[in-house]
């Protein structure tokens, strides 16, 4: 999607000077029986027929003629589970190419809101994590949050969620405990939060559903 963006920059402040092209190329094959899509691939790359002089300030005039390529697959593998990979491999790089991001992530969902993750993330050949978090209920009122997200590169914790939330009929509530660094050190921070939903009136308390939103893909907050 960055490859179709109108800005390059973040925010209403800074508009980037743009004379370029955009190509990308998507494929996807779908069931017969039931129209899901059962494998996607795409591959993309901007082209450029002008240096980029607005910039940051401390940052170069851009003279690439293109941009880095950005490819994505992804399979349905049956049975609520998916798989998903991706990179962004920059050919322009001094040392002849470098892999600015890298994905590789196994997912599972279904109708009973039970999702899974397990994702391998890759940046600038250096930055490595790992990330494993989970919405599971365990029966018809209780169900269990959880999330462990791992730097390789200096072996450390960067957030960890543990939650339980019960539901009846006409309320849920849910308790979550979180831990965060923000990536300026060692320290972590500490968080609780503790919310109840009036089914049809509202939530009281802390916002629990923005911060799984953020953190745990494919996080839903229906109940139907």
């Amino acid at each position: 999607d960055n490859l179709f963006r109108e800005n390059r920059f973040n925010g209403p402040d800074r508009f980037g000077d743009a004379n370029q092209l955009t190509l990308a190329l998507t494929s996807r094959v779908f069931s017969d029986q039931s129209g899901a899509e059962l494998l996607r691939a795409s591959i993309g790359q901007t082209l450029y027929f002008a240096d980029r002089e607005v910039t940051l300030p401390g940052e170069t005039v851009r003279e690439d003629n293109s941009s880095a390529f950005v490819g994505e697959i992804a399979a349905a593998l049956g049975g609520g589970w998916r798989a998903r990979a991706g990179i962004q491999w920059d050919p322009n790089a001094d040392d002849g190419g470098n892999v600015d991001q890298g994905l590789a992530q196994i997912t599972y969902h279904d109708q009973d809101r039970r999702t899974l993750n397990l994702a391998y993330r890759l940046r600038d050949e250096v930055t490595e994590q790992t990330d494993l978090a989970f919405v599971w209920p365990v029966n018809d009122r209780w169900s269990v949050i959880g999330r462990h997200n791992h730097s390789l590169q200096d072996d450390r914790l960067l957030e960890a969620l543990l939650g339980v939330e019960y539901g009846r009929c006409c309320w849920r509530v849910r308790a979550l405990a979180r831990q965060y660094t923000d990536g300026t050190g060692d320290d972590h921070n500490l968080g609780f939060f503790l919310q109840l939903e009036l089914n049809g009136l509202g939530r009281l308390g802390d916002d629990i559903d923005e911060v799984l939103d953020t953190s745990i893909y494919g996080y839903r907050t229906d109940y139907q």
